[in-house]
Order: C-alpha cells, then sequence, then structure tokens
C-alpha cells in the first residue's frame, strides 16, 4: 500500500526505494520495480477502442441453432446458410462457434481396417469373451 501511494506521487522506483529503504521496508529496487509493474492497468482493464463485434444476437442464435441441429456442420455450410441480410465471414462464424463451446476436430490418424479383418477381429473377440479369458 505504501508503494501504491507513493507511485501515485509520481516518485520513481529508486526514488520509492530509497524512502522505503530508509524505514526499514524494501529488500531491493527490483522488488519495488516489480510491484510497481503489478499495479500499471492490464489491457483487460482497458475500455474496448477497437470496432464492434460483427456477431449481433441474431447471428448468434442463428449459428446455435445450426450447430444443435447437426454438430458437424462447417462454419463454411453455415455461411452459406446464413440469409441475405445477414453476411458473416467464415472466420466470424469460426469464432463465434468456438466462444459458444462447439469445437470440430477431424481424426488426424486412424489405422485402417479392411472389411475382411473386421469380421475375422469380431470372431476372435467373441471366441475369448465366451471362453471367460480376458485379451490383455
Amino acid at each position: 500500500m505504501r508503494i501504491q501511494s507513493l507511485h501515485e506521487q509520481n516518485l520513481y522506483p529508486v526514488e520509492i526505494f530509497k524512502t522505503l529503504k530508509g524505514d526499514d521496508l524494501a529488500d531491493s529496487h527490483q522488488s519495488v520495480a516489480r510491484i510497481i509493474n503489478k499495479l500499471k492497468p492490464t489491457t483487460n482493464d482497458l475500455p474496448r477502442t477497437a470496432q464492434p463485434r460483427k456477431v449481433n444476437l441474431e447471428a448468434k442464435a442463428f449459428i446455435k441453432e445450426q450447430m444443435r441441429r447437426n454438430d458437424e456442420t462447417t462454419s463454411r455450410e453455415i455461411q452459406k446458410l446464413t440469409k441475405h441480410g445477414l453476411i458473416i465471414h467464415v472466420s466470424t462464424v469460426r469464432r463465434s462457434s468456438k466462444e459458444q463451446g462447439w469445437t470440430l476436430q477431424q481424426a488426424r490418424y486412424c489405422q485402417l481396417i479392411r472389411e475382411t479383418n473386421k469380421v475375422k477381429r469380431l470372431e476372435f473377440v467373441h471366441r475369448v469373451l465366451d471362453s471367460g479369458d480376458s485379451i490383455m
């Protein structure tokens, strides 16, 4: 609190350190500087100066409804379904659906099994289950 009050009086970190050093309250100049840096406002605290959001409530509701109907719908498909009065870019649709909690990721790698081997594998599993033995 003392560092904050001295900082609000427009004192430099060195001056604050010397003042606190006289009162045996400061360890080092770096610790004072670190506390002053923590007092500075972050970007989250600053007011928005950018362009307003492109997705209004109607567009968010439309995207949410489309994702609810078919959760594998891509952002490109949703963009093509939008009404003529509602023009949304693909990246905006993707960002809005991500904010709503929808994610779609395709499998990167999946080991392929031929149909004949699928049948043989299924027969093997049934044999193991019937015998009461475990696979592992």
